[in-house]
């Protein structure tokens, strides 16, 4: 007997950005309770996020405890090595115990909670640019959602694991993605990756707005590859 298929009359697509740019990949928002995503990082966040990263606060931290400097600067960067310890401690602390609902709720049979805690390790990850960790949870959230037929979850998948496709072969940058990838064997292997979940995306649908933004991120991992003619069309379809 074929498995009961959630109805998708009334589902909408919402996009997870107010004004995505048409040069970067687009996410929908997402249909469970997840924790919040990042915003969409700029140049001058990457290099702030590089700069103040726990390893390189640790660093300059060691550097300044060795020349026993108490400059008002030094003070601040040792204030914010602690602020960023703590946080990184807090996501710690989140990833084991979402591990561990998923493994309860496995066992309890109780597939929608198992299926939340995947996806919101997946956006862990993804707020950390982990995006290969981060695919790892969704391709099992996509696994619970094709075992229970559920179109709107499996099409949320496919648009994470594609969105994160793409920005492993061009990471994120004020350029775009367009212009920020460089294409070579690893970077094509994963837009090919990137291309065939967005093309199940546009299979499934499930609606109007699925169809935009598939049809959009294919166009954009078309235009990576440079094929010109293919873009254009999934553009144009959007």
């Amino acid at each position: 007997m074929d498995k009961e298929i959630k109805d998708i009359t009334e589902y909408n697509t919402q996009l997870a950005e107010i004004k995505p740019r048409y040069d970067n990949p687009i996410r929908i928002a997402l249909n469970v309770n997840a924790p919040t995503r990042n915003d969409r990082l700029t140049h001058d966040k990457l290099i702030q996020l590089n700069a103040f990263s726990p390893s390189s606060i640790a660093t300059a931290k060691r550097s300044f405890e060795k020349w026993n400097m108490k400059t008002e600067e030094t003070i601040k960067l040792a204030k914010t090595y602690r602020i960023q310890s703590e946080v990184d401690s807090q996501l710690q602390t989140a990833i084991k115990d979402f591990i561990v609902i998923a493994a309860s709720s496995k066992r309890a049979g109780k597939s929608d909670v198992e299926g939340e805690a995947y996806v919101s390790l997946g956006v862990i990850y993804d707020n950390q640019n982990d995006f290969l960790k981060a695919n790892e949870y969704y391709f099992k959230y996509l696994s619970l959602c094709e075992e229970s037929n559920d179109k709107i979850g499996i099409a949320s998948a496919c648009n994470c694991i594609g969105v994160n496709y793409m920005l492993l072969s061009s990471p994120p940058c004020d350029t775009g993605t367009l212009l920020g990838v460089q294409t070579n064997e690893k970077t094509t292997e994963y837009i090919d990756k990137a291309i065939t979940y967005h093309a199940k995306h546009l299979e499934i649908g499930p609606d109007l707005g699925g169809h935009f933004v598939s049809n959009s991120n294919l166009g954009l991992c078309h235009g990576m590859l440079g094929n010109i003619a293919q873009s254009a069309k999934h553009h144009q379809e959007a």
